[in-house]
């Protein structure tokens, strides 16, 4: 590819919120949301030829969601091709570089993040901040892209206190859905192939302030007869 044609954004559709170095400031002198916030998040559809380099990485987690399509990132100790469903946090002062794939460019929510507790978001979805190169597979969730979308339309109705306190307030739940994704793709982890047990379980939880029988469960995973002879 020649690499005029390579770019960093500019892409038809995207989304880009920046947070100014004075609201960044003000964010710093927010005890509720100093230790995590945001300082930038986007949205790039279908971003052929997207390409960024850093040759000494940032003072800040770069966050990467890819819902479609594909592309790849470069760490110091490897390269990492980049799957829909997959999510990649790249911890601070890692050098990095990344870029969409020429046959199927992704499409992905991107976001940076500051403060004390940047980093242990990244050992807290990654398992560790070393820029080992690998990704993580929570698939696609509808909640998750509507609360990204929520705390981006937030920032868009501007950088009140209250609106920082909200967005950034939403932020760490965001995080969470990358933890423990099952709880944002229910109907994907208890899909047709789901183990049966699993189903009983998530079937009872759902079911917690109402009295449940042998026969609601065995129904729940539609194997009446089945539940019966193993169980009763």
């Amino acid at each position: 590819m020649n690499s005029l044609t390579l770019k960093s954004r500019g892409f038809a559709g995207e989304r880009i919120i920046e947070i100014p170095n004075e609201t960044v400031d003000k964010c710093l002198s927010l005890p509720l949301i100093n230790n995590l916030f945001i300082t930038r998040m986007g949205f790039y559809p279908k971003a052929r030829h997207h390409y960024y380099q850093r040759p000494v990485g940032i003072s800040q987690v770069n966050f990467l969601y890819c819902t479609d399509g594909q592309g790849w990132i470069h760490l110091p100790q490897g390269w990492i091709i980049v799957h829909a469903g997959d999510v990649v946090l790249i911890a601070t002062g890692i050098p990095h570089s990344y870029g969409s794939d020429n046959e199927n460019p992704w499409i992905i929510h991107w976001l940076h993040c500051c403060g004390n507790g940047c980093d242990d978001a990244v050992d807290a979805i990654m398992g560790d901040r070393s820029g080992t190169p690998k990704v993580v597979n929570v698939g696609f969730s509808e909640e998750r892209i509507t609360v990204f979308d929520q705390i981006f339309d937030t920032f868009l109705r501007g950088h009140s206190q209250s609106n920082l306190l909200y967005a950034n307030l939403a932020f760490p739940f965001f995080l969470a859905s990358f933890i423990l994704p099952g709880n944002f793709q229910k109907d994907i982890s208890w899909g047709k192939t789901g183990n049966l047990t699993d189903k009983a379980i998530s079937f009872m939880q759902d079911n917690l302030s109402t009295p449940v029988t042998l026969d609601n469960i065995a129904q729940s995973v539609h194997l009446i007869c089945t539940f019966r002879q193993t169980y009763s």
